[in-house]
């Protein structure tokens, strides 16, 4: 004969199944959501940190091109060419030109849309210095940059006086496709007069 005895706070102590399947389901849950709350903050601040990186070289663009535009001649005005076809009046192509005690001195800033380039060629006299201003290496891509002319109220166009077109996002190379993030496209435009007699 087997006698089992069995105390009633031993079984009160116990988990049934029923129990610990809906612990685990909560405490999936719990985890879950706080994964999914670190991965979007990690995504937020991603988006953040190439929105600043794209204000920062829409910054430097923006100042280089300004501070070496105006240096051009008032009397003889910039020079646009390569117009962007589809975009009547814009241009990719802006140059100028002047003399400075009997040496010529010229400035062309050429944006290469296939490339996603932009150049600078700087000449004094027989000099000429070439400078990559922007190129699609890193998270950056210069998408456009363009030139247009300002016109005065008589409908003249005004060579002194010039608007720049920027437009910049980052989907450059540097970024894998399965991890890509996608922030806005930033778009400047500023104008520029040209100071110099």
């Amino acid at each position: 004969m087997k006698i089992t005895i069995t105390h009633p706070r031993l079984r009160a102590l116990a988990f049934t199944l029923v129990e610990v399947l809906i612990a685990s389901a909560l405490s999936t849950l719990t985890l879950g959501s706080l994964m999914m709350l670190l991965f979007q903050m990690a995504r937020e601040q991603k988006v953040s940190l190439n929105q600043g990186l794209l204000q920062h070289k829409a910054a430097m663009l923006q100042d280089f091109l300004g501070r070496e535009l105006k240096q051009g001649s008032r009397s003889k005005g910039v020079e646009l060419a390569a117009e962007v076809s589809g975009r009547n009046g814009f241009f990719h192509k802006a140059r100028w030109a002047k003399t400075v005690g009997g040496t010529v001195e010229s400035l062309e800033i050429e944006y290469q849309p296939e490339k996603k380039l932009l150049v600078a060629r700087v000449g004094r006299g027989e000099q000429f210095e070439t400078t990559i201003l922007e190129q699609p290496a890193g998270d950056v891509v210069l998408r456009d940059c363009a030139f247009v002319p300002s016109f005065q109220s008589s409908g003249q166009a005004d060579n002194t006086t010039i608007h720049i077109h920027l437009e910049l996002d980052d989907t450059g190379p540097s970024i894998a496709p399965a991890t890509q993030i996608l922030s806005q496209p930033l778009k400047r435009t500023f104008t520029v007069k040209l100071r110099q007699p």
